[in-house]
């Protein structure tokens, strides 16, 4: 299993400040992150043929860690990050400053970022990298849907 860093995040349509936010979370904080942790940092942006939700699967299936942007509460981030925690993969939850994270999720421990600029992002690659140090394989499956059916 190569130890790919997979991210997820809202995109909505190409030319959103949210996919731009994503974007810049993607290239100045998870990518510089994961690099340092020794991991490859990967960030599907809807460019395989097919069905979307068939391609997100596969590249959760063989990712080694997974990192989620949770700010905004976007459903379609969430049902991807559940069915990471179903197949037992290392998850980190990121989170905009002043955002607030999903009920079901506030018991994990995230990372913050600020989105002020490109520059502030990079306040959180400290953090973001040494939890990707601690993702080990195989995971212990320590995430609320892991927990629920033990």
């Amino acid at each position: 299993m190569q130890r790919i860093c997979l991210f997820i995040a809202s995109l909505k349509d190409a030319e959103t400040v949210t996919r731009e936010r994503s974007e810049d979370v993607f290239a100045s904080l998870v990518s510089p992150a994961a690099t340092s942790a020794g991991f490859i940092p990967e960030f599907i942006l809807d460019d395989e043929p097919g069905t979307i939700l068939t391609h997100v699967v596969r590249r959760i299936k063989a990712c080694w860690v997974l990192v989620a942007d949770l700010t905004g509460n976007n459903f379609s981030v969430g049902y991807e990050f559940a069915f990471a925690h179903m197949c037992n993969k290392p998850t980190i939850p990121l989170l905009k400053s002043g955002s607030s994270m999903p009920y079901d999720v506030q018991a994990m421990r995230k990372i913050e970022y600020d989105y002020a600029s490109r520059a502030t992002l990079r306040n959180s690659i400290l953090p973001l990298a040494e939890q990707l140090k601690r993702c080990k394989i195989p995971h212990q499956g320590d995430n609320p849907l892991q927990n629920a059916l033990r």
